[in-house]
């Protein structure tokens, strides 16, 4: 799904909303090496250095490692002398409840949870009732199935809200809403079922052209976590085209967040993200098994 999620990217930052995959090993990082993140090593700040300290003011480590109380999971710093200005990329766990990314995160309950969010979600469905939609849209019980999902990563074993690439999925009786680069693009559900009561499947395009129909299999019964997948009725493999693991706003608000702070937007490999076999948690969800199905490698 990071591969659709791209194409979005830099439109949707642009709109004031706060990278992913794996990253090469640096001997002189810091990288603790058991599963949890810890305080593992101490690394100076770029604007901690004197500026006359030109070497040391250009650097790329990879977490976790903490400085002041804070752990950061990557940290980068690009000074030019010459024109005496540094570039900067960190990406540092937020666990502060009441920090603007959490505030946002709380009020997100809804697509018009903003000004700019209200308005072009309200030309959205304007268009998709003038001219995809004309007439009322079909309304669906959707019984249980949460309405509010964000998305979520897994780093070494514990979930996280990355505010670098969040795009929520809100859905109603009638649409299936995704944050898109221009605001969020609601699609009509055509049907709805309850094929058990941790899988739900709606039968929509859920913003995407290639898509007709989006399932979701809840994998972790108390926190609600699922695996959502997308797929094509002409899909000759017979599998979703692409995943992602989401999580209900209530178990997201619980969840710490990774923050970033960059001068040029990131590449999307600074942090080495744990590799999820989506299809092995789909599986395990009878079992109960579905959340130890963690890929903890990284690529080297």
């Amino acid at each position: 799904m990071k591969t659709y999620l791209s194409i979005f990217l830099i439109g949707f930052l642009c709109a004031g909303c706060l990278g992913r995959r794996t990253t090469n090993d640096n001997s002189d990082n810091g990288t603790a090496t058991d599963s949890a993140v810890v305080a593992t090593a101490s690394a100076p700040a770029s604007d901690s250095i004197s500026r006359a300290d030109t070497a040391n003011r250009t650097f790329t480590r990879h977490g976790p490692f903490v400085e002041n109380d804070t752990t950061f999971l990557f940290q980068s710093s690009d000074y030019n002398p010459d024109g005496g200005y540094i570039r900067h990329c960190r990406a540092y766990i937020d666990k502060n409840r009441d920090s603007e990314s959490h505030r946002l995160l709380d009020a997100c309950s809804t697509p018009d949870y903003d000004d700019w969010s209200r308005d072009n979600f309200a030309q959205s469905l304007d268009i998709l009732k003038k001219e995809r939609h004309p007439g009322s849209f079909p309304v669906h019980s959707l019984q249980d199935c949460p309405r509010t999902w964000i998305p979520i990563d897994s780093y070494r074993g514990e979930y996280y809200v990355d505010m670098l690439y969040w795009y929520p999925i809100w859905i109603n009786d009638s649409l299936f809403v995704r944050q898109m680069m221009d605001g969020p693009y609601p699609s009509v559900i055509d049907a709805f079922e309850r094929i058990d009561p941790a899988h739900y499947r709606f039968r929509t395009t859920a913003g995407y052209p290639d898509v007709q129909q989006a399932d979701i299999f809840i994998v972790d019964s108390v926190r609600k976590i699922a695996v959502f997948a997308f797929s094509n009725d002409n899909d000759s493999r017979k599998k979703p085209l692409f995943y992602g693991l989401y999580a209900p706003l209530e178990t997201a608000r619980e969840l710490d967040l990774v923050e970033w702070d960059f001068t040029d937007l990131p590449d999307g490999d600074e942090i080495a993200w744990d590799r999820l076999d989506f299809e092995a948690m789909i599986a395990g969800r009878i079992s109960g098994d579905a959340d130890r199905n963690k890929e903890n490698e990284r690529e080297e």
